[in-house]
């Protein structure tokens, strides 16, 4: 598959990658190994900045939660960035999700009036299964 890609990076330890391919804009937002509440609030401030200038459902996102420290604080978190991304997101895919992570993801889904989660094992898995949702 070629692409075309930009990319601009921002946000804490540059977690947060905006790139395009094929003219569809994704955001790549890096969860992995956070264990600490500041990397997520500084991380979730940064996040609202980035999508809320795009147009609504225009953004394809990509999730890596690998390693991801899980716990109740953590949740909440997840939750505030899939309900603020909401109305921007076209469709997201989760990196890292297993066993618990997957009860976890699918309830927040369900409180929040998604669906499901999707889920890749890889970034570039994640951007080929995104792609062909959108032809």
């Amino acid at each position: 598959m070629e692409r075309v890609m930009e990319h601009t990076t921002n946000g804490i330890k540059n977690r947060i990658d905006e790139f395009e391919i094929e003219g569809q804009a994704f955001i790549y937002l890096d969860l992995s190994d956070f264990n600490r509440t500041e990397d997520f609030t500084l991380t979730l401030e940064a996040y609202k900045e980035r999508v809320s200038k795009y147009p609504e459902k225009s953004v394809f996102m990509i999730s890596n939660v690998e390693r991801l420290r899980f716990d109740s604080e953590t949740k909440q978190f997840l939750k505030e960035f899939v309900i603020f991304g909401r109305p921007y997101i076209k469709q997201r895919v989760v990196i890292g999700f297993d066993g618990i992570k997957n009860i976890v993801a699918n309830s927040i889904c369900k409180n929040i009036g998604r669906a499901s989660v999707e889920y890749a094992f890889s970034k570039d898995k994640a951007i080929e299964w995104l792609l062909k949702q959108d032809k």
